[in-house]
């Protein structure tokens, strides 16, 4: 499959089943999300051109649509996982993420709507304490829907490599994992280290005091260092296996073409004997020239 551009040999979403071709499902969830997203961008540039005036609620709406459409990407994985895969433990994984896909939309429909809310509101009543109020809500359910995300990023790419490698390239899988755990862990400092409350101001919980550590800051550069070498192995694992995936079916076609070419070659040799058949019946008499003509026209139309 050849989508923008992009080749097989480059699409990991392809390197974790690449013998399966894409199912109903995936084209069906792929063609939406497609189409969401470019009815979000469409939409957006006529309103930044004035060529559309929306309000608030019809914002809302059309930020919702791109939020899903992207969410359907990002599903797509997990998508070819069910459909290709018929063991009941993938299936059911696949199923995890792909629910966990939809809590992470919904939250970022729920922080969409909020902030236009609060941009509406700015631009209707001004700074207001509500509004300020109300921002601090927004910036925690942000914050909630960054951290939820960055699990299930993290995850999702444990998880594949699992699904696509098995116990092959066991070194490189644990390197990888650890190395993102730790990433993970890092922002997860970051994004908690401090809260924003609306009667002290911003306060730092005791998280802060791990990013005040240079062991913690020397750590995130040494696993971010780590992490290139298994994605290296892990890219050149997987455009072999998918060219080995496409030329095993090259091959396939190529043996289903000779056995069609046996076929033919069966049909036609069929068909001689039969010219030769009805040819040696006018030779001996048995039938006019008129009955072998009528007769040799039928067999040559039935080719």
């Amino acid at each position: 499959m050849r989508l923008f551009g992009f080749d097989d040999s480059t699409n990991s979403d392809m390197a974790i089943a690449p013998k399966s071709a894409d199912g109903k499902l995936y084209k069906a969830v792929q063609l939406i999300a497609m189409l969401l997203i470019m009815i979000g961008v469409v939409i957006i540039i006529f309103e930044v051109f004035q060529i559309l005036e929306l309000g608030p609620t019809a914002n809302g709406v059309v930020v919702s649509i791109g939020v899903v459409g992207v969410g359907g990407f990002v599903a797509l994985p997990w998508v070819r996982v069910f459909e290709s895969f018929t063991d009941r433990r993938y299936r059911i994984t696949a199923i995890v993420f792909l629910a966990i896909v939809g809590v992470c939309v919904i939250l970022w429909i729920v922080c969409a709507w909020l902030v236009i809310g609060l941009w509406q509101k700015g631009l209707s009543d001004g700074v207001t304490e509500d509004m300020l109020k109300g921002l601090l809500r927004s910036l925690n359910i942000i914050r909630v829907s960054i951290i939820v995300s960055l699990q299930f990023i993290v995850a999702s790419y444990i998880a594949k490599n699992i699904i696509k490698y098995g116990k092959k390239l066991l070194l490189f899988q644990v390197m990888a994992a650890v190395s993102q755990l730790y990433i993970d862990f890092y922002f997860i400092l970051i994004l908690t280290a401090f809260s924003i409350k609306a009667n002290e101001g911003l306060v730092f919980s005791a998280s802060a005091t791990l990013l005040g550590n240079m062991w913690t800051h020397a750590l995130l550069v040494v696993f971010a260092v780590l992490t290139i070498f298994p994605n290296i192995i892990f890219r050149r694992t997987d455009r072999r296996n998918l060219l080995a995936a496409r030329a095993e079916r090259n091959t396939g076609g190529d043996n289903s073409a000779a056995r069609s070419d046996a076929s033919d070659s069966s049909d036609i040799f069929t068909v001689d004997e039969k010219l030769k058949k009805i040819k040696s019946l006018l030779d001996k008499g048995l039938i006019s020239q008129e009955e072998y003509d009528r007769k040799r026209e039928d067999i040559i139309n039935d080719i």
